[in-house]
């Protein structure tokens, strides 16, 4: 019909049908508005006003680059344009997959990750926003249980992802940063079977299982903190890595494109992928059965809550 005629007709409806009609209009013209919203970006959301994550969005440019199914290209992150809201803290125990995991949020985003340390120049290389631990970035990287005095506004950051490791290979990541020879990347130099001191190693990994059990005591029982727990394990697997990923944007109410995998492809830093050498000592050479028992003691309780088990650690398990 011609819109004179609509028009006509609506004008000799009784009261109650104008009602009704001017109800539907407002929520077709609503529907129609969410229908054709262009979220260009990754949309970052206040966790009060929009409670439910972003799972999906209308748009396939990702921070202005165009992506398709058949392009895949590398972002060069940036400082969220907007201070928008608080950042989530990324915690973890050293050598749990940290720096990982914020090179896939900053490959999946676009946005940078910050830090509350800021004396590892290897990490300051990758990282923009390796010194930054304010509301221009999306998460902020802490270990243990208190942050530096010139971050101490994290404290009160209520978004928390915490990401879990077998704490066995925690552990060995972390010693073998730890002995690193000085001057050297700590982030990719293995330790050698012609370096290693037993009784140094044993000591220090009993120092660290004690570390570990007070810090994730401290931080799972913090009943304040909203915390999205996630394992390096599932995180790293090819099946399960991109959907880990899916819902570790959807915590962070970042409008997931779906190019997940696109991320995996460029976070394989060289810089902080510890390499492969020919005298490398393995972790199942320097771990006895005396010291996994006296770790798992320490540990195996608290462990097991994520799946963890004596012995699910070595390579014909994972």
């Amino acid at each position: 019909r011609s819109k004179a005629t609509v028009s006509v007709l609506y004008c000799h409806m009784d009261l109650r049908k104008r009602i009704v009609g001017i109800t539907l209009l407002v929520l077709g013209c609503s529907s129609l508005y969410f229908m054709n919203s262009d979220f260009s970006d990754p949309e970052i959301r206040s966790a009060d006003s929009f409670p439910k994550p972003v799972t999906s969005c209308n748009s396939a440019d990702l921070i202005g680059i165009p992506l398709t199914e058949h392009s895949c290209k590398q972002f060069n992150a940036t400082f969220l344009p907007n201070k928008m809201r608080e950042p989530a803290v990324l915690w973890s125990f050293p050598g749990s997959g940290n720096s990982l995991l914020r090179m896939l949020i900053e490959q999946s985003t676009g946005y940078l990750t910050g830090s509350v340390y800021h004396s590892d120049k290897t990490l300051q290389k990758v990282f923009a926003g390796e010194k930054t631990c304010d509301n221009s970035i999306l998460v902020v990287k802490m270990h243990y249980s208190k942050p530096p005095a010139h971050c101490a506004m994290v404290e009160g950051y209520r978004n928390v992802i915490a990401l879990v490791r077998h704490p066995i290979r925690a552990f060995f990541a972390e010693y073998q940063r730890k002995v690193a020879p000085k001057g050297s990347n700590k982030h990719i130099t293995p330790i050698l079977r012609s370096q290693f001191n037993k009784t140094h190693f044993e000591e220090t990994v009993l120092q660290m299982a004690n570390r570990w059990l007070s810090d994730h005591h401290w931080r799972f029982n913090n009943q304040q903190k909203n915390i999205l727990t996630l394992k390096f394990e599932d995180l790293t697997h090819p099946v399960t890595g991109p959907d880990e990923l899916s819902r570790i944007l959807g915590f962070l109410n970042v409008c997931n494109k779906g190019f997940t995998q696109c991320a995996f492809r460029y976070s394989d830093h060289p810089l902080i992928h510890r390499i492969s050498v020919s005298d490398q000592l393995k972790v199942a050479e320097a771990v006895t059965d005396d010291l996994l028992d006296k770790i798992w003691e320490m540990v195996g309780t608290t462990a097991s809550t994520w799946g963890y088990t004596k012995h699910n650690w070595k390579p014909h398990h994972s």
